[in-house]
């Protein structure tokens, strides 16, 4: 079965679970059909091997248990079916390296994953199913969306700026999601009422997360790591201030999931690259003339476009003077100063800053820690894979709403 296309599966899943109607089975068989959608079937073993593999990752066996199986089934279904309409699947390679992923994981190596499999009952076909729906859904999500969700300059800049300007408070957050969308709104209600009642009664939070929730997360028992303040919605934002480490929120319902949030921790820090940054700088200063400021202004905005480096200076009056500054700390420089190049690289010039008698540029010739390059491409990947996330989950939501699901 590991090499069957997500097609062929189906159609020999759907296949065997008509003969076994047709031999006139009354009873419920293994591969009857649990659940149809879009006309692709889940038999009873389908959800039965789901939620042993959950087991493989911690959760807890039960009846709850299948009905998380289930909606898992149900998403992957949902996700295989989006791909295949643009072609996507995952090759041989890709579910290996799925399967080597998910070991690590749940922080085992691949012959302990197999052993505990094993012990379990769960087949390699089940993992190999779930791998594939995660391959062909992340390559699905990244071409839908990977333009929508990677920031521009400005935005990074933004974001920058707002982390630079003083401390940042994050919170090592879990969370749980159920799905609610037309029609589900009080299945949710009673699945988030059940997971509240596991909580008055000691429950463990991640225990109920990798059995319930629905979120991407769950496989690490909800775990979704530091979250900055400000890369949360305001109002969940200020939920998530109000509730003290160890704390779980109230159920927040937003269109399509009602979720909980665990608060692990709480911490205020200013990034290491907002408070290390040294520069060297050269202060090109136009003096204010019979012109005024705004001549000298337009003199200093001529200069910076045609600047290249400190070793270009783009050619100057006669007039102007350029003046080293040795390296301080981003810090350690006068307000309007700080300000133009805190978030200059190496080679850029500020823009003009009108002082007592001159309007200057400040061109920067050197920059250590700080903003750099790598740094900047961190941040943007992890702003686009926060984007990411939430564009991938109403695009769920929205196939969930479109599919025609029969549940048996």
């Amino acid at each position: 079965m590991t090499g069957f296309s997500a097609m062929a599966r189906r159609i020999a899943a759907g296949v065997l679970a008509l003969f076994l109607l047709a031999l006139g089975a009354g009873a419920q068989t293994a591969f009857a059909p649990a659940v149809v959608v879009n006309d692709d079937v889940i038999t009873w073993y389908d959800i039965e091997q789901r939620a042993r593999l959950l087991q493989v990752n911690g959760a807890e066996g039960g009846p709850r248990l299948n009905a998380a199986a289930l909606e898992q089934l149900i998403d992957d279904r949902l996700r295989v079916q989006a791909g295949e309409r643009f072609n996507l699947a995952a090759s041989p390679e890709e579910i290996d390296s799925g399967r080597a992923e998910f070991a690590g994981r749940i922080g085992v190596d691949a012959p302990t994953l197999a052993q505990r499999m094993a012990s379990l009952g769960v087949e390699p076909a089940a993992l190999d199913s779930f791998v594939e729906a995660q391959i062909v859904w992340r390559k699905l999500v990244n071409g839908r969306f990977a333009s929508r969700a990677t920031p521009t300059e400005v935005e990074l800049d933004q974001e920058i700026a707002i982390a630079a300007s003083g401390t940042t408070r994050s919170f090592r957050l879990r969370e749980l999601a159920i799905p609610s969308g037309p029609g589900q709104e009080e299945a949710a209600r009673g699945e988030i009422g059940r997971v509240l009642d596991g909580l008055s009664r000691g429950q463990d939070f991640a225990s109920l997360a990798r059995r319930f929730s629905r979120a991407p997360s769950a496989a690490n028992g909800g775990d979704v790591g530091w979250v900055p303040e400000t890369v949360l919605p305001p109002g969940l934002a200020e939920i998530i201030a109000a509730t003290p480490p160890g704390g779980v929120t109230q159920p927040i319902e937003t269109p399509g999931a009602i979720s909980l949030y665990r608060v692990e921790d709480t911490r205020s820090e200013t990034p290491p690259w907002a408070r290390e940054a040294e520069l060297s700088l050269q202060r090109v200063m136009v003096p204010i003339g019979q012109g005024g400021e705004e001549a000298a202004r337009a003199q200093a905005e001529e200069i910076r476009a045609q600047t290249r480096g400190c070793g270009d200076i783009g050619g100057p009056a006669a007039e102007a003077v350029v003046e080293p500054i040795d390296a301080k700390l981003v810090s350690a420089l006068p307000g309007p100063v700080r300000d133009v190049v805190r978030l200059l690289q190496s080679g850029q010039a500020s823009r003009p800053v009108a002082s007592d008698s001159s309007v200057d540029i400040f061109v920067v010739c050197s920059r250590s820690g700080g903003v750099d390059d790598a740094t900047r491409a961190q941040l943007r990947e992890q702003i686009r894979d926060q984007r990411l996330a939430r564009l991938a989950e109403g695009y769920l939501q929205e196939l969930r709403r479109e599919a025609v699901i029969e549940r048996r």
